[in-house]
């Protein structure tokens, strides 16, 4: 009965001295699962987000190339009337000219303040993509390595 007391006992004290480590992978194993669940939700938040801005884009990239062909058509329309007028024969006013110089001058600045907007509104959405990315990129990272961790702990 002795040894049987003292068999248990160092299997007691055997044990005993790795219940710490036990309790210590334990806890960081809740943790880890915790963290993966939080990324889980957070890739489905990043991937609603980049649609929401691949939707935001077309719409102004359709609205800027409206705005390129208003331009060309502006420019083709005064290059007629100014063949028409010198075919007719007409005096062109200076002031005409100007008018003209001013109009097209305007229609450039309008395009180029666009064109800026545009630019902000992608670069924006470029990182919006970019960090997307990362987090599912992290949380595949965190995927790998729960399984990772639920194979060794096997």
């Amino acid at each position: 009965m002795n040894t049987i007391n003292q068999a248990f006992g160092a299997v007691g004290n055997a044990v005993g001295s790795y219940m710490p480590l036990v309790e210590i992978a334990s806890g960081l194993i809740k943790a880890i699962v915790e963290v993966y669940r939080v990324t889980e939700y957070n890739k489905k938040i990043c991937r609603a987000l980049a649609e929401r801005v691949g939707i935001t884009v077309a719409p102004l990239e359709l609205k800027y190339a409206k705005a390129i062909v208003v331009k060309e058509k502006f420019e083709k329309l005064t290059e007629d009337y100014d063949t028409a007028m010198k075919d007719l024969n007409f005096t062109l006013v200076i002031a005409n000219e100007e008018r003209r110089k001013n109009d097209e001058i305007a229609l450039s600045e309008d395009l180029a303040e666009f064109e800026k907007y545009l630019s902000a509104i992608d670069s924006k959405a470029d990182n919006i993509y970019e960090e997307g990315n990362l987090i599912i990129d992290v949380v595949n990272f965190l995927i790998l390595w729960r399984k990772e961790l639920l194979r060794d702990k096997k």
